[in-house]
């Protein structure tokens, strides 16, 4: 399987160099801030949305889940990476991957990055499909991005979505089951916010 990995990621990085308008792009694509900015901005805009008080609710219900999976995600990573300790790409196949990208300090396997653009993603399909399915598609190109340019292997990505993804249902599930505690958080953060 590991061998599998490091074939796809060099299939994918081969060209990674020689098409710098692809180049740049990726590399803003892939960068750490690029997502969160598009996350928040998701997340803000969710929380003010709907046509009517019920559909309100709901965003604002899948903005709550949205912040909580996000820091969860982060959790679940940093015990990931402790059980798997996996060499970035670069560090792993010194000479033959093509990097665009800053050198990291962190563990590769699973993507912390992209585990939290999935957790974001999954959280607001809850509140909205059609932001939520726009936003899994930027996080797949975003997970193909940090590939690309040679700063996650493909099932470091792979790992790091599912990790988002699980997450968010274990939210989800704990929102549901805590609902009283989760409703008032969520009168609170209306008051505040006055919405």
């Amino acid at each position: 399987m590991i061998e599998i990995d490091r074939q796809l990621l060099l299939w994918l990085n081969a060209i990674a160099g020689d098409i710098p308008i692809l180049d740049h792009a990726a590399r803003l694509v892939a960068s750490d801030y690029l997502m969160l900015a598009v996350l928040s901005s998701a997340a803000f805009g969710l929380w003010f949305a709907g046509r009517d008080a019920l559909e309100r609710i709901r965003f604002q219900r899948a903005t709550l889940i949205a912040g909580a999976s996000i820091g969860l995600s982060n959790a679940a990573v940093w015990v990931a990476s402790l059980l798997f300790e996996r060499m970035r790409p670069y560090e792993d196949l010194d000479g033959m991957v093509n990097l665009l990208f800053y050198r990291s300090t962190d563990p590769s396997f699973p993507s912390n990055p992209v585990a939290v653009a999935f957790a974001g993603a999954t959280a607001v399909w809850l509140g909205s499909r059609r932001l939520g399915i726009a936003l899994a598609c930027i996080s797949v190109t975003y997970a193909l991005a940090r590939v690309y340019v040679g700063a996650n292997y493909p099932g470091d990505v792979v790992g790091g979505a599912l990790i988002g993804c699980l997450v968010t249902g274990c939210a989800h599930l704990l929102f549901v089951f805590g609902r009283p505690i989760t409703e008032g958080a969520l009168r609170l953060m209306r008051g505040v916010a006055g919405a």
